[in-house]
């Protein structure tokens, strides 16, 4: 079983037991002869001591920490879904924010978006490509695509993310979806009356 598991990464600022869970299940899945490959969203995630691959015990010859891009850039969403002329600035102008002097800045900045900004972000990554995110959905699905690989399960952590699916689901129609659920209402609860309605609007439409 070949599965895509999305993850936001933290930028190596913190640990906390959401990370330490989407750092291990993955390779727990190697572990059982599953092909895990996690896709980091936002900034590079941090592995813990526990969570780095253990020689000899992944007999499919598995790793679900392979190189792989950061999708949904944090500092790219940011501006999409908080500016909207900068959604139409070429793409290539858009990609220098993937190079690690702003990766390591937006990580070192991560815990001051202000909570109306919060709101704001977090609907763009609820619609998807129906929002102001819609090149960062299709560098994802353009890469997917590029693997040429089937896949028959993407995992989410959070349903804070399902925006992402429906374009998943017409790539690979024979794919199935799985989400944890963790903190998302101490998420939301920092969100403005207004956005914390709209993100349960959109997290139910999903």
């Amino acid at each position: 079983m070949r599965v895509i598991y999305f993850a936001p990464g933290n930028g190596g600022m913190y640990y906390c037991e959401n990370c330490y869970r989407d750092a291990l299940l993955p390779r727990a899945l190697n572990r059982e002869n599953h092909d895990a490959f996690v896709v980091p969203l936002y900034l590079p995630a941090q592995e813990s001591d526990e969570a780095r691959p253990e020689s000899g015990t992944n007999p499919a010859g598995n790793d679900a920490s392979r190189s792989c891009p950061i999708f949904l850039n944090a500092i790219r969403v940011y501006l999409e879904g908080t500016l909207p002329l900068f959604r139409y600035i070429p793409r290539v102008l858009g990609r220098l924010f993937d190079l690690p002097f702003f990766i390591k800045l937006a990580a070192n900045r991560s815990d001051t978006v202000k909570a109306q900004a919060l709101g704001k972000v977090t609907e763009a990554v609820l619609l998807g490509e129906n929002g102001p995110i819609k090149q960062e959905i299709e560098q994802l699905t353009d890469f997917l695509r590029q693997t040429r690989q089937e896949v028959d399960v993407f995992h989410f952590s959070t349903p804070l993310l399902l925006g992402i699916w429906p374009a998943l689901q017409r790539l690979y129609p024979e794919a199935i979806c799985i989400c944890c659920v963790q903190d998302e209402l101490a998420w939301i609860d920092k969100m403005e009356a207004q956005w914390k309605q709209r993100v349960f609007e959109l997290m139910k439409q999903h």
